[in-house]
C-alpha cells in the first residue's frame, strides 16, 4: 500500500524478541530501501547474512541444504550503486559471485557499472558471462546484444538478438536491435522485416524507436 514508514515500524516491532529474525531483517531491509534509507537497509541485510552464517556454523557438518547469501550480497551492491559508492558496489557484486558462481545478475550489474565508466571491454565481457549463465533469460541476451552492437560487433550481436527473440518471440526490443545490426551488416531485406515486426509488437510508449523504425522501414522499402 506504499505505507513504508508504518511497515518499517511493524517489522521493527516484530523483530523484538523474535526467534526467527532472518526473514524479518530481509523484509525490513527491502522496505527501508523503498523509502531510500539505504544505510539502514544495508545494516539489516548484513544482519540477515550474519545470522544465516551463524546458522550454517551451528549445523556444521550436518548441513544438507546451504542457504546462499548471493542475493543479499547483490542487494547490498545495488544499494551501494545507488549511493554512487561504485567501488563498494563492485566489491559486493564480486562477493555475490564468490558465494554462488552461477549467480548471473551480479555479472549484469558489473557490466552496467563498467558501462557507466565507459569501459566497453569489461561491459561486453561481464554481459557475455551473464548470458552464458542465464541461458533462458531473453532480457540478458538483449542487453548483451546491445552492448555488442554498440561496440561494432554486429555479427555477434545478431546472434545474441536472435537468441533473445527465440526465447521470447513477443519481446519487441530485440527486434529493433536486430534490425539495426542487420542493416549495419548490409542485409536490408532482413532489417526491414525486423523493423516491421518491431512496429507490430511495440507499444506506443516507444515513440522515438517507433519513429526511427518507421523511417528506416520507409527507406528500405521505398
Amino acid at each position: 500500500a506504499g505505507q513504508f514508514d508504518r511497515a518499517v515500524e511493524q517489522y521493527t516491532s516484530a523483530l523484538r524478541g523474535s526467534r526467527s529474525p532472518i526473514g524479518l531483517h530481509i523484509e525490513r531491509a527491502r522496505t527501508l530501501s523503498l523509502r531510500s534509507d539505504d544505510d539502514e537497509a544495508i545494516r539489516d541485510f548484513h544482519s540477515a547474512i550474519r545470522l544465516l552464517r551463524e546458522r550454517d556454523e551451528r549445523r556444521g557438518e550436518y548441513v544438507v541444504f546451504y542457504d546462499s547469501k548471493a542475493l543479499l550480497l547483490h542487494s547490498i551492491g545495488l544499494l551501494y550503486g545507488r549511493k554512487n559508492a561504485l567501488d563498494s558496489a563492485r566489491a559486493y557484486f564480486g562477493r555475490a559471485m564468490e558465494e554462488d558462481v552461477s549467480f548471473w545478475p551480479a555479472h549484469v550489474e558489473l557490466g552496467r557499472l563498467a558501462l557507466t565508466q565507459h569501459d566497453s571491454v569489461t561491459a561486453v565481457s561481464e554481459l557475455g558471462l551473464a548470458a552464458e549463465l542465464a541461458k533462458d533469460e531473453p532480457h540478458v541476451y538483449h542487453l548483451y546484444a546491445e552492448m555488442l552492437s554498440a561496440t561494432g560487433q554486429h555479427q555477434e550481436a545478431i546472434a545474441a538478438f536472435r537468441r533473445a527473440i527465440e526465447l521470447e518471440p513477443f519481446y519487441a526490443a530485440p527486434q529493433f536491435g536486430l534490425a539495426t545490426a542487420l542493416e549495419a551488416q548490409g542485409d536490408s531485406a532482413a532489417a526491414a522485416s525486423h523493423y516491421e515486426r518491431f512496429l507490430q509488437l511495440s507499444s506506443r510508449e516507444r515513440g522515438e524507436q517507433r519513429t526511427r523504425a518507421t523511417s528506416r522501414l520507409a527507406a528500405l522499402r521505398p
